[in-house]
């Protein structure tokens, strides 16, 4: 098949065993992912840039536009031949923690999110984990189940690796990139709806939502078994991702299956309203949110959190990723330690 290096634009005939694989281009010896000329457009929903420049000598046009094009705020974003798609998040506010939990949720105060992200619907899986990462090493075995037994540093090597990836394979612009969700973005989409974050909807609308519901779905907890695996029903394994019911954004298994990674350190909670919050700029352990198939309803409430050690590689940590085009890469030359 012919292959084209998103480094350079060389084409070159590559094996078709070679398809989706790494290769070294003959030309400038740098490596990219194989793919045919026809599907190297497949993947991501990119908008061309207004006023994209026209390209230096020796480049083709598509290899500059593909640097310079953006996402679509809009649309969901799919990582096709891997089966990942997010969900557009739009920003916006909400009422993070609770006074009715565990002590390390309080205080409840509120949070503002101002840039628009993309959050994974499922828990990375198995198989997706394996296409990336070559070696699996999860205790319940299951192609779509979620990869777990992961440490925190290796499913932020996840997100690098699927980012080169996806930008040596020309579908991602180079201000884009994958990373964990902050621990502000994971309740942000664990507790609102799209039609009552605030905004156009209306003080009303996300206050009552953010600060009367325990869960995604109410506060009822024999709801649960319709929209997580936990303790109550798991039969003590992990299962297929997107089994039950999805939340309104569209995202699955945040109440249960595998508790799942964010970016932050883990500290209490300032009593100060805040924006953007990304967690202290150090510490000994990692933030830890949502339900595992072992825990019980009271663990699987929105607002649960628990810091872990970021060594820490065990059957009931997973982890899902977000996609986004703001901020500080926390892999590419960064000078905060997350």
């Amino acid at each position: 098949m012919q292959s084209r290096c998103p480094h350079c634009s060389t084409a070159s005939e590559v094996d078709n065993g070679q398809a989706g694989r790494p290769v070294t281009c003959a030309t400038c010896r740098r490596v990219y992912v194989a793919l045919a000329m026809d599907s190297a457009r497949e993947g991501l929903s990119l908008v061309p840039e207004a006023g994209t420049a026209a390209p230096p000598p020796g480049q083709t046009v598509r290899h500059v536009a593909a640097r310079n094009r953006r996402l679509d705020e809009s649309a969901a974003v799919t990582v096709a031949d891997l089966g990942i798609e997010l969900a557009p998040i739009q920003p916006g506010r909400f009422v993070r923690g609770s006074d009715r939990g565990y002590g390390n949720e309080a205080p409840k105060h509120i949070v503002t999110l101002s840039d628009p992200f993309w959050m994974a619907r499922t828990p990375v899986t198995q198989e997706q984990w394996l296409a990336v990462m070559l070696a699996n090493p999860s205790y319940f075995a299951g192609p779509r189940h979620p990869v777990e037994t992961v440490s925190w540093a290796e499913a932020l090597e996840f997100c690098r690796r699927l980012t080169e990836r996806e930008r040596c394979a020309n579908r991602l612009p180079d201000t884009a990139f994958f990373r964990l969700p902050t621990e502000a973005e994971w309740e942000y989409v664990c507790r609102t709806t799209p039609q009552a974050r605030g905004g156009a909807a209306g003080e009303g609308a996300w206050r009552h939502l953010s600060e009367s519901s325990e869960y995604g779905f109410g506060d009822a907890p024999e709801q649960l078994d319709a929209y997580g695996w936990y303790a109550g029903n798991s039969d003590g394994t992990t299962h297929p991702v997107g089994l039950k019911k999805a939340n309104p954004w569209g995202i699955w298994d945040l109440h249960g299956n595998v508790g799942e990674w964010c970016m932050d350190w883990y500290d209490t909670y300032t009593t100060k309203d805040v924006a953007n919050p990304t967690g202290p700029p150090s510490g000994g352990r990692k933030v830890r949110r949502g339900g595992a198939w072992c825990s019980l309803a009271t663990r699987c409430r929105a607002a649960n959190r628990i810091g872990v050690s970021p060594e820490c590689a065990c059957a009931i940590v997973g982890f899902r990723v977000v996609l986004v085009c703001t901020g500080v890469c926390p892999y590419e030359g960064s000078t905060r330690v997350w």
